[in-house]
């Protein structure tokens, strides 16, 4: 089961945002909160990862874990549809809802009644999604799944700003990496730091290899490569 290739290249660059342990906190208060405020048995959070799969990031529950497990295992089921769509699909019922045949036995065999699932959105792109599973079948309402999306789109914000922060970050890195290797060509050959710069990047363009690549080759290993 994959996503689409648009879906993937945003996924790649969202899924390490749970990596840290502050981060996965973070998002295990939202979906406390969340299963809390609408009174459902556990909830969860799917996310595509860097290999075009679809994974469960985090869960309150291994009944959820299972349950999304079985969507990804299917490849169908609400919380891909929301990941995949703008559609934040309400389950009022399991045992009587026509849509996914495959999967709705067998989560309904698991205990559940009724689900939500809300999409996760990272800049302008469906990345995955919030699922709360119900054990009641008339547990969950549109007016609920209206509340469901507004704490995805908290979710959301939370992961659009770790983006951003994170591409910062690399920015500063590789900015530093470059300014370290112009350095050693400096000093090595006497030349000022344009020149230096100069050398990399005609490097860079002979080669076909990303300036910072080069920049943390020489830094790391002292070899002069330009």
């Amino acid at each position: 089961m994959t996503s689409r290739p648009d879906e993937a290249r945003t996924m790649q660059q969202a899924a390490p945002l749970f990596g840290s342990t502050a981060n996965r906190r973070t998002i295990d208060h939202v979906v406390r909160l969340a299963v809390e405020a609408m009174g459902v048995k556990c909830g969860s959070v799917t996310l595509a990862n860097g290999t075009r799969e679809f994974e469960t990031v985090h869960a309150t529950h291994t009944d959820a874990v299972h349950a999304d497990s079985l969507q990804y295992e299917l490849d169908e089921g609400p919380c891909l549809d929301a990941a995949r769509t703008a559609l934040s699909p309400v389950v009022a019922n399991l045992l009587e809802d026509g849509r996914w045949p495959r999967w709705r036995p067998q989560a309904a065999s698991l205990g559940f009644g009724s689900i939500v699932s809300a999409k996760l959105d990272v800049g302008g792109r469906q990345i995955g999604s919030l699922n709360l599973y119900g054990l009641a079948s008339d547990q969950l309402s549109p007016l609920q799944a209206g509340s469901a999306q507004l704490l995805a789109d908290m979710t959301s914000l939370f992961l659009d700003r770790l983006k951003v922060e994170q591409a910062l970050m690399r920015a500063i890195e590789t900015r530093t990496r470059i300014g370290q290797a112009q350095g050693i060509l400096m000093e090595r050959f006497d030349i000022g730091g344009d020149r230096a710069f100069t050398v990399l990047r005609r490097y860079s363009q002979t080669h076909n290899v990303k300036l910072r690549d080069i920049a943390v080759r020489l830094v790391d290993t002292r070899h002069d490569t330009c």
